[in-house]
């Protein structure tokens, strides 16, 4: 493409005839390079199931961060919520409200009281609201104290027609 120059019309490719330049030695050029980050920020996925493995969805979740910040929210539909963070860590999760243990597969989930520790990164952490066997306890406790049969199967008709009644 030709270019104006000394008041002539040259070829890119061609010197100018007035004072020898080129095209390329003539041109202005300005760094416009921008150095940038491609990446993502830390973040603590969860999910919530209860004992019978299903979702539990609407569950408050509460997440404190590796940066300080608080992150509260309901869980999805499909019982999952995800908070980010400025910088990597552990976070705490915690689901308030919750009555009885949660169970969590991965090693890093220690549990102190409701909380759970988990680092900020790429894995999901699934958690499991443990099944209440606390009338279990209780109608063992009261066989063995009376000395009487026990009898797991009848004792699950007598739970079942107590939550029908309830219902």
């Amino acid at each position: 493409m030709p270019w104006p120059h000394c008041g002539h019309q040259i070829n890119d490719d061609d010197v100018c005839p007035s004072c020898g330049l080129s095209k390329q030695e003539w041109t202005i050029k300005f760094d416009v390079t921008r150095k940038f980050m491609i990446g993502s920020r830390p973040v603590v996925k969860v999910v919530l199931l209860d004992a019978q493995g299903e979702f539990a969805a609407g569950q408050q979740v509460k997440i404190a961060l590796p940066d300080q910040s608080i992150f509260e929210k309901e869980l999805n539909a499909a019982g999952y919520a995800k908070g980010t963070s400025k910088i990597p860590g552990m976070a705490e999760v915690r689901f308030p409200g919750v009555e009885g243990k949660i169970l969590c597969d991965h090693p890093e989930a220690q549990a102190a009281g409701e909380s759970y520790f988990v680092p900020t990164g790429k894995d999901k952490y699934e958690f499991r609201l443990a099944a209440d066997v606390s009338d279990q306890v209780d109608t063992l406790l009261r066989a063995a104290a009376n000395g009487t049969a026990f009898c797991e199967k009848c004792e699950q008709r007598k739970r079942e027609r107590q939550q029908a009644e309830a219902a």
